[in-house]
């Protein structure tokens, strides 16, 4: 018994070092039974921990921590080296943790003139009227909480979103340390990718940039609508490969296609994230994609678009 207890003990402490830090744009999906899919005009939605647009500078996403070998001193007996390997697990997620945190400072940073020119943007003011709004002490149990945040890339000429929604587990009978959502998921969407070097979100007019957030956060809702209420038809889907072009490097996306309309591929990734995927040109203007709600969303099927 005391060798499992050892083991179990040297695993934990272990598996800490490869371990992922917390990170707020980050959602464990937690799928909704089929029971309590809602009903679309059933649903509100309140804002969690934000009030206006919060944005951040993309950087990539390296926190890996430079490793050597590490020499346990066994002279102190088995009880030293357990400390020993606890405080080299605790040291190496205090360091990942600290690099991330400077990696993103740098990143807003790069980004501080389109901080500056966003400033407080209420994100009242870019929800579509298909949406209701309530305060904390009016939402239910169809409310949504969802934590929008924001990223330009460096060159402050693409924005992308990442919103995580979820509903709180009003079951008495739960446990609600163990499950204390009855439904989590994130979106992902990202706008166009600019051709030029220009800082084309610097270069748009001011209700442009709203615009774009707005139309940004808005597809982000209906998809997290469309979610909840069922309308995602995925069993027999296959999985694909899609490409997502981005600043640092293309990205491939393994998953399945949700849903596709004249602006995006909507793609549920082997996490059961939903990623949206422009499709437009990549010289487009960013004000040209139309805007969408709660209806707009297709299904997985070729789509006729006006040129």
């Amino acid at each position: 018994m005391y060798k499992i207890i050892l083991t179990l003990f040297v695993m934990s402490a272990l598996s800490a070092c490869n371990s992922t830090p917390y990170r707020d744009d980050y959602a464990q999906h937690v799928q909704l039974k089929p029971t309590h899919q809602m009903q679309l005009s059933d649903i509100t939605i309140q804002f969690e921990e934000a009030e206006f647009v919060e944005l951040r500078g993309l950087y990539n996403h390296d926190d890996a921590m430079l490793g050597s070998a590490i020499m346990y001193d066994g002279s102190a007996g088995l009880a030293g080296m357990l400390v020993q390997i606890g405080a080299h697990a605790a040291m190496v997620n205090s360091g990942r943790d600290n690099k991330l945190s400077a990696q993103q400072k740098q990143a807003n940073k790069n980004i501080q003139l389109l901080l500056d020119r966003t400033g407080q943007l209420p994100l009242s003011t870019l929800v579509n009227n298909d949406s209701i709004v309530v305060a904390a002490a009016q939402s239910g149990d169809n409310t949504l909480r969802i934590k929008p945040i924001f990223f330009s890339n460096p060159k402050m000429s693409r924005l992308s979103l990442k919103l995580v929604a979820w509903l709180p587990n009003t079951d008495k009978k739960a446990n609600l340390k163990k499950s204390p959502f009855r439904y989590q998921n994130m979106v992902h969407i990202y706008g166009l990718l600019p051709e030029s070097d220009d800082s084309v979100l610097l270069d748009i007019t001011a209700d442009e940039l709203t615009e774009s957030y707005r139309h940004l956060f808005n597809t982000a809702i209906a998809i997290v609508k469309q979610d909840v209420t069922g309308k995602f038809k995925l069993t027999d889907a296959k999985a694909q490969s899609f490409i997502l072009k981005q600043d640092f490097r293309n990205t491939v996306i393994r998953g399945k296609l949700a849903a596709e309309d004249c602006n995006y591929q909507i793609v549920k990734n082997l996490r059961n994230w939903f990623i949206a995927i422009p499709k437009a040109t990549a010289n487009a203007s960013i004000a040209e994609t139309n805007d969408i709600d709660d209806k707009d969303i297709a299904p997985a099927n070729p789509t006729v678009c006006q040129s």
